[in-house]
């Protein structure tokens, strides 16, 4: 299903995902030149008819390789969310976003509307809601980056990683993922505040319901 050798050096896909009906499988393509990171693109098969596409294209149209990944991808394979990791712009006015989404009916790109990097993008199965961690992940990451769902329609944000009083919760981040409806997700923390008498200190999940969209 991949692209075959083009000669250029050894690719790398990864990181498939598969529209509900199979039909269409978005994943990236990647190589890893002799220094400095693995860039290339997010790409779009459409099984059907065999049509290829770039899915991170900038809103200009232009197509350069980038440090891409985390994808995540609309029931019907029309909305494509990808992030990306190093500098290269995508849109007029990044504002520090590091994720994008890519309407291919509405030839659209948009970043995330949060002033600093997200990861662990996920959208839900009409590509309208989707859910954010507000901040980088990694080994030194003190607390849990809060969590947000971006509704695309209304262009609202909603916080959703908070604890039983309301307040921002605490902990250290784990995986995220979200029913099709985009109401219900499932987040994981170690340590965290989200519930009183969680004093385990180890890992947990919590599963977190928001009241219907408007």
């Amino acid at each position: 299903m991949s692209q075959p050798d083009t000669g250029d050096g050894t690719r790398y896909a990864d990181g498939a995902v598969i529209s509900d009906d199979g039909q269409r499988v978005a994943y990236t393509d990647v190589r890893y030149p002799p220094t400095g990171p693995a860039k290339g693109h997010a790409l779009l098969l459409d099984r059907s008819t065999g049509e290829r596409q770039t899915v991170d294209v900038s809103q200009d149209g232009s197509t350069p390789e980038r440090a891409v990944g985390g994808l995540s991808l609309s029931a019907d394979g029309t909305v494509v969310l990808f992030n990306r990791s190093d500098t290269s712009p995508v849109t007029a006015n990044d504002q520090n976003a590091t994720t994008f989404v890519r309407d291919l009916a509405a030839g659209t790109t948009r970043p995330a509307p949060f002033g600093r990097p997200t990861s662990f993008g996920s959208l839900s199965a009409d590509g309208r809601s989707v859910l954010l961690m507000a901040g980088v992940v990694g080994p030194t990451t003190p607390t849990l980056p809060p969590l947000f769902l971006w509704d695309r329609v209304t262009g609202q944000g909603q916080l959703a990683t908070v604890t039983k009083d309301g307040g921002p919760a605490t902990g250290y981040p784990g995986r995220v993922a979200m029913t099709g409806d985009g109401r219900t997700f499932v987040f994981e923390s170690l340590d965290s505040d989200v519930v009183a008498g969680d004093t385990n200190r180890t890992w947990d999940v919590f599963v977190r319901t928001l009241p219907p969209a408007t």
